[in-house]
C-alpha cells in the first residue's frame, strides 16, 4: 500500500473512471467492494514472493449525476480485453480494447474497436472509425500525450488530449469514495463541484 496506494482501484480505475465520466458525465455516488484475491505475488527485484496488501479486484456500482447508472469491474487477475458498453434509449455503444498487460507481454497488436448498435432501427452493429495511429502503438500515444502536456505547460494551446486538473481531482475523489465505500459497506456521495 505504501508503494501503490489504492491498488487496482487507482491503477486501472483511474483510466476506466475517466473514460466513463468523459462519456457519461460526473459520478454522483458509488458503492464499491474491493478484495485481494491473490495474497502473494513475485516482487520486482529477484522475483521473491511478497505479501499483497492492496486490492487486486474491485466491483463498483456507479450512479451518474445526469445519465443513469453503471457498473465497473477492475481486475489485475483477469487479463481480458477492456470492454465498455453504454446503453441508451436509442441504442448501445460498445468499446473494446485489448489488454495492455497482454500487449506489454508481446501478445499481439493493440487495436481497439468501437461499434454502435441502433435499436430498434438496426439490430446489426455499425463499426465506428477509430484513428489507427492513435491506438496501434500505445507508447506512441503516451509520448504524444506527454508532448501535449509539456507544450501546454509552456503556455501553448490546450489540445483535446489533455485532461484538466479539475477532471483529475474529480477522478481521485471517486477513487477515494470507492475505498470509503469498501470500508463502510455503504453508498458514498460525491460533491457536485470541486
Amino acid at each position: 500500500r505504501k508503494l501503490s496506494g489504492a491498488g487496482v482501484v487507482a491503477d486501472l480505475g483511474a483510466h476506466i473512471l475517466d473514460l466513463l465520466t468523459w462519456w457519461a458525465g460526473p459520478i454522483r455516488r458509488v458503492l464499491g467492494r474491493c478484495k485481494t484475491l491473490v495474497p502473494h505475488r513475485p516482487g520486482e527485484v529477484g522475483g521473491r514472493r511478497r505479501k499483497v496488501d492492496v486490492p487486486d479486484e474491485c466491483w463498483a456500482l456507479l450512479e451518474f449525476a445526469n445519465s443513469g447508472v453503471g457498473s465497473a469491474k477492475l481486475s489485475w487477475n483477469a487479463r481480458r480485453n477492456q470492454t465498455i458498453e453504454i446503453e441508451g434509449d436509442r441504442g448501445r455503444l460498445v468499446y473494446e480494447s485489448p489488454s495492455l498487460l497482454q500487449w506489454l507481454e508481446g501478445a499481439g497488436d493493440f487495436n481497439p474497436t468501437a461499434k454502435l448498435v441502433l435499436a430498434p432501427a438496426s439490430p446489426r452493429p455499425t463499426d465506428l472509425p477509430l484513428e489507427a495511429k492513435d491506438f496501434a502503438r500505445p507508447e506512441d500515444a503516451l509520448a504524444r500525450m506527454f508532448r501535449d502536456i509539456v507544450a501546454y505547460l509552456k503556455g501553448g494551446e490546450k489540445s483535446g488530449c489533455i485532461a484538466t486538473f479539475r477532471e483529475g481531482a474529480q477522478i481521485l475523489r471517486v477513487i477515494d469514495a470507492l475505498e470509503e465505500s469498501d470500508r463502510t459497506g455503504a453508498w458514498v456521495e460525491l460533491p457536485s463541484e470541486i
